[in-house]
């Protein structure tokens, strides 16, 4: 009797094991796949290579060191060479958190967002199509007080039908202590003025 309970015993633990291997296999499987799936949508919105973002990224650095400023961009203009119409362009946004305790939580941290406005181009009627061809990722990000650079990648992508000109765009920023989700109207404002993006495109 008791052999046969411990022969039970053994086949529990043994369906028990694969049971865990199993679950643990599928966990890893489900990652692999989201890992993948935020990727392709990283690349869907902003139509960037790594390299391109790792550049745009390092020159967000080198802003950082010549200023003395808490909300920067990469860069301000595109126009050596012009934008190609058709291939996106990076643009970092950066927040330093220089909040006071009082607009921070427990742990020192906010919320920073940037709304990005279309406030000129060779058409003034087409300001909403102009729109549609600068993107943002993510909506917006967790940074904590300090040296700490948080970022937000943007792409401009002309049209293909763009006319020849100059576009425009204003980078305003914004932070809260829950996440933004909805842009930063009713949020409170950061890094003062608007900061602004010319595109000439040829």
């Amino acid at each position: 009797m008791n052999a046969k309970k411990a022969k039970t015993g053994k086949k529990g633990a043994i369906e028990l094991s694969l049971g865990f291997i199993v679950m643990i296999v599928f966990a890893v499987v489900l990652l692999s796949l989201a890992i993948v799936w935020l990727r392709g949508m990283m690349e869907n919105i902003t139509g960037l290579t790594d390299t391109q973002i790792s550049s745009a990224n390092a020159e967000l650095d080198e802003v950082f060191q010549r200023q003395l400023t808490f909300f920067a961009l990469s860069k301000n203009l595109i126009n050596n060479p012009p934008a190609q119409r058709g291939k996106a362009y990076p643009i970092s946004v950066g927040f330093k958190n220089n909040l006071d305790t009082s607009k921070l939580d427990a742990d020192g941290y906010a919320y920073f967002a940037v709304d990005v406005k279309a406030v000129g181009g060779p058409d003034d009627n087409k300001l909403s199509d102009y729109q549609k061809w600068i993107k943002c990722s993510p909506k917006s990000i967790w940074v904590q007080k300090g040296d700490t650079i948080g970022r937000i990648m943007c792409s401009f992508v002309a049209d293909t039908a763009a006319d020849v000109g100059t576009y425009s765009y204003t980078f305003s920023g914004c932070t809260a202590t829950t996440e933004i989700t909805d842009g930063c109207t009713g949020k409170e404002k950061f890094g003062g003025t608007q900061l602004t993006l010319q595109v000439v495109v040829k």
